[in-house]
């Protein structure tokens, strides 16, 4: 059995994107209110599968952010380069 590890989810409007481990929420948080403070803009998150979502923050964007413990995935290393997985993010 594997280590457990905390992930964060990111809840915006109605789409939820689980993020990478090495995601740093502290500066999340901060590039998202910086982008609300210029009137609205896009910050890049590194979500789980090392892909790198844009999201067009507004004053009109609902977010939630949530921790929870789960296995560690060691594909899981915040690496845009070497992504894993299928699939793609849709935010409508």
């Amino acid at each position: 059995m594997s280590e457990p590890m905390e992930r964060t989810s990111v809840e915006i409007n109605d789409t939820t994107l689980t993020l990478a481990q090495s995601e740093n929420v502290t500066e999340l948080k901060r590039n998202i209110v910086g982008a609300l403070s210029d009137g609205g803009g896009f910050v890049d998150l590194t979500v789980v599968g090392n892909r790198i979502a844009s999201v067009l923050f507004t004053i009109h964007t609902a977010v939630t952010i949530t921790t929870s413990t789960v296995e560690f995935d060691s594909r899981d290393d915040g690496d845009s380069e070497a992504p894993f997985g299928f699939g793609t993010i849709d935010l409508n």
